[in-house]
């Protein structure tokens, strides 16, 4: 499994105790698919086979925060 997911803050100061913070998450930033495991049971006759992948698609969240 190998997975990407990144995260960008921006704080700006508008007076001396009035700030906005801006934030921005991402998880699975390269839009890869993820694979399932298949059967464990090693008398199963898909032993060792991976599934079929499912759809794991990008999902972000934007985040605005005023601090006075």
């Amino acid at each position: 499994f190998f997975g990407l997911d990144a995260a960008l803050n921006k704080e700006i100061r508008l007076r001396e105790k009035m700030r906005v913070a801006l934030q921005v998450g991402a998880t699975n930033v390269l839009n890869h698919p993820e694979w399932g495991m298949g059967s464990l049971n090693i008398q199963n006759t898909s032993f060792g086979q991976t599934g079929a992948p499912y759809n794991a698609a990008r999902s972000m969240q934007f985040r605005g925060v005023f601090n006075f």
